[in-house]
């Protein structure tokens, strides 16, 4: 890996014309920390024909930078794969500049990450048409963005193109509500879908949203991972959860689902048509109650799951001893429950605050 940090303008040429000279790197790892104000983001365009992946997080980018990085996306010489503009400020004009890079019939760009780049809704009509357009981007980072309902609407038209490869899309912290919902779950259901991974993480959608996102699994769905982290769940929206048999890892953390949630979800571990191997229930308000039938589901011979979270959860000693027959399951590889001893446990609404400024 090459680390550059606050370089002076000469030596960016200086390394152009070095890196010039050596055509035959072909793959390599650039990562600049911090860009002196006076340093033209231009100068990184004769460096980067010869990089696959670029990390440009908290480097002050603006709108002037992107007409640079749209003719980086769109230079047939390129060989970028990933890009990480992360916690930058860009405004609708300079998205508009990068899908225009993007839906370049040269790009080959398969990662992107824009998280914390203060993007509104009108952003996402660009980014919609570049999923229609741009069919090799397999993923997505638009956490920490405050996009919102209307934004993910103008999204999901991409979403649900037949163009779209989209593997990975993360929408952490968006501002997303139950509205949000119907498109995402209309996304899920396309017979076109690729989509594997989708983080909604800290957005109000409540058991009415998870229902629907629910039912989006129900058939047709390619989705494996669903991370549903501070969404407003409670126990009755577990029960949604019993048809979505193809998810592979799903976190249920800091919703407060109580036990009522985890008697709704362990029959689901009986189902032998269920592919669920990793689940996340931490900060989720638990207590014993919930942990015989819990520990039902781990000895069923049709279980798979390897690994299970329940740290921060109020079980005690007699918790532990309604799930140690099931702790014995062969298929569970991994359990984490450093917290279940304690008797006075960190309630669910005094939960630590997950900061949005700064998730990868």
């Amino acid at each position: 890996p090459l680390l550059l940090a606050s370089c002076q303008e000469s030596k960016w040429r200086m390394l152009g014309k070095l890196f010039s000279l050596h055509r035959t790197l072909t793959e390599g790892y650039f990562e600049v920390v911090k860009i002196d104000k006076d340093v033209k983001v231009e100068l990184c365009i004769m460096l980067w024909p010869l990089l696959c992946e670029m990390k440009l997080k908290f480097s002050n980018l603006t709108d002037k930078s992107c007409p640079a990085l749209a003719a980086v996306l769109s230079s047939k010489e390129s060989f970028l794969r990933e890009l990480d503009l992360g916690y930058n400020s860009f405004s609708t004009s300079g998205v508009q500049e990068l899908a225009e890079g993007l839906n370049s019939m040269t790009c080959r760009l398969k990662i992107l990450r824009l998280q914390g780049c203060g993007l509104t809704a009108e952003t996402c009509q660009y980014l919609s048409q570049c999923l229609m357009q741009h069919q090799i981007l397999q993923e997505l980072d638009l956490s920490s963005n405050g996009i919102g309902d209307r934004g993910l609407k103008l999204l999901s038209h991409g979403l649900g193109s037949s163009s779209c490869r989209l593997q990975t899309l993360k929408l952490y912290c968006c501002g997303l509500t139950v509205l949000s919902c119907e498109s995402i779950g209309e996304a899920l259901k396309s017979e076109t879908s690729t989509l594997l991974e989708l983080n909604l993480s800290n957005n109000s959608l409540k058991d009415a949203g998870f229902k629907i996102i629910c039912e989006g699994m129900y058939a047709w769905c390619s989705l494996q991972k669903l991370n549903v982290s501070r969404c407003g769940i409670t126990g009755a929206g577990c029960r949604y959860l019993a048809k979505a048999v193809e998810l592979i890892d799903l976190d249920l953390s800091m919703n407060h689902i109580g036990d009522k949630g985890v008697k709704e979800i362990s029959p689901g571990l009986m189902n032998p048509l269920s592919h669920l191997k990793t689940l996340n229930l931490t900060y989720c308000s638990l207590t014993d109650s919930c942990c015989a039938e819990l520990a039902s589901g781990l000895m069923s011979k049709e279980n798979i799951l390897s690994e299970l979270d329940l740290s921060h959860n109020n079980l005690q000693d007699k918790g532990v001893k309604k799930l140690y027959i099931g702790l014995q399951s062969p298929q569970l590889l991994t359990f984490t429950a450093s917290t279940l001893i304690f008797l006075n446990m960190v309630d669910y609404t005094e939960a630590p605050a997950v900061s949005a400024s700064r998730l990868d």
